[in-house]
């Protein structure tokens, strides 16, 4: 089978990397998965494959296509592990696509994965998942949504995503767009810093080893444990880099 190396990266950057910084600077949350499915999985690797004369191409989404022949159109299905479900950075796909696509993990449940991987021989059969790296103290730095990936508990919500940290969040506190405000408080090591609020949630309580580390109008929106630091705002809005500093002298050095 012959193998091919295609490089995307001046794409990656202007399509991902820049997007996601301009969305930010904009006040936008960003998803770069999407833009990365979006503009180089299913714009410029398929349109590669289609030029290389190959029907399909396969990715290692957990998703399901099918066809439903009372519409005649392809459906976009969750993955049937849900903790590993990535259809929802699928949405974009076109009827083509989806018709040219395949997901053979999508009908796998993680751990029968891992099996598969391990009986061929593969090296990362074994690779610990994303919450296992932040467990054995990756740092990690999540702002307003990625508090809520990192939440042990979310209120208002049933979803759990990587829950890492002993906190109990509340999803879009503050309610939607126009309830965005800015404030100024005091941030543990920091001292008096602006805070930037979009949608935000807050911490509703923190347990285990988890610190509070700033509050505003007696509602916690930072905290850290261990390496891994949250807060309810947006740092990157300010121009004040002080939280970016805790971060990388406290968590990390």
């Amino acid at each position: 089978m012959r193998h091919y190396v295609l490089n995307f990266s001046d794409c990656f950057r202007e399509t991902v990397m820049e997007r996601f910084v301009r969305s930010y600077e904009q006040g936008a949350t960003p998803n770069p998965c999407i833009d990365c499915n979006r503009y180089l999985k299913f714009a410029k690797l398929f349109r590669r494959a289609r030029e290389l004369d190959f029907d399909l191409i396969a990715t290692g989404h957990y998703a399901r296509v099918e066809y439903d022949a009372a519409s005649g159109r392809y459906l976009l299905k969750k993955g049937l592990d849900i903790d590993k479900d990535q259809s929802y950075v699928l949405y974009c796909l076109t009827q083509e696509q989806l018709s040219r696509t395949r997901f053979p993990l999508g009908s796998l449940h993680k751990a029968e994965v891992r099996e598969i991987a391990a009986a061929q021989g593969f090296i990362n059969a074994r690779k610990r998942d994303s919450q296992d790296q932040i467990l054995s103290g990756l740092p990690v730095f999540g702002t307003c949504a990625g508090l809520l990936l990192l939440a042990r508990e979310i209120d208002n919500d049933r979803c759990r995503h990587l829950a890492t940290m002993d906190i109990t969040a509340v999803r879009n506190a503050y309610g939607r767009q126009l309830g965005s405000f800015f404030a100024e408080a005091d941030f543990r090591g920091a001292g008096k810093i602006p805070m930037t609020f979009i949608r935000a949630p807050y911490i509703r309580s923190v347990s285990g080893n988890a610190e509070v580390l700033a509050q505003v109008d007696g509602k916690i929106v930072a905290a850290r444990q261990g390496r891994q630091l949250v807060t309810a705002f947006h740092p990157e809005l300010s121009g004040n880099l002080s939280v970016h500093r805790y971060f990388l002298e406290q968590l990390i050095s």
